[in-house]
């Protein structure tokens, strides 16, 4: 699903950094800067569960149609992404909430802001659709979980799921958390 009919105009996200729709042509270079990011948890995680992370993640062809791919790009080169999605409950949240996900930055740029330019524009896009925007990540994220802690989402632990729930591990290859956050949009935009 598309949400941007008209041609995406580029808009600048701070000095040096633009959020915009993804194209299609992209989703290799997209898949890349995931696979690198996520890659850079190596050694914090299980291996398989990492592994098959690592691969869903990478594969954009599923979601393209259900969500909006976004991009932020430095200088015209890719360094970042996000994918917004109206509807949560492919993910385990309600259908009226709105969620996000693959969440990636370029590891030699994180801790730049990035991150949280492409979480504040999923925001901007669920306020239009949805109360609350739902999201998970990995008990090994550490860096996301203050990240979104820091922008005022909550833990909702009747939504946290275990990796081998949803990939279909085999026994004895270990296994992650999944840790759920919340975000309700009419209590963090009412002050």
């Amino acid at each position: 699903m598309k949400m941007l009919e008209k041609p995406a105009q580029f808009e600048p996200a701070s000095d040096a950094y633009f959020i915009r729709p993804a194209v299609r042509r992209e989703l290799p270079e997209i898949a890349d800067l995931v696979g690198e990011a996520i890659g850079a948890y190596r050694g914090e995680a299980p291996s398989e569960p990492l592994r098959r992370y690592i691969e869903r993640s990478r594969d954009f062809s599923k979601r393209w149609d259900r969500g909006e791919v976004l991009v932020a790009t430095q200088y015209g080169r890719i360094v970042g992404t996000a994918t917004f999605f109206p509807d949560a409950s492919e993910a385990g949240f309600p259908s009226n909430w709105a969620s996000f996900g693959t969440l990636a930055v370029h590891p030699q740029l994180q801790r730049r802001g990035i991150a949280s330019l492409l979480v504040r524009r999923c925001v901007a896009f669920a306020v239009a659709v949805a109360p609350t925007v739902g999201i998970h990540t990995a008990d090994f994220m550490r860096g996301a979980q203050a990240l979104y802690a820091g922008m005022g989402f909550v833990r909702v632990p009747k939504y946290d799921m275990r990796a081998s729930e949803v990939s279909d591990l085999p026994p004895g290859v270990g296994d992650v958390h999944i840790m759920a956050y919340r975000l309700d949009l009419e209590t963090a935009f009412s002050s």
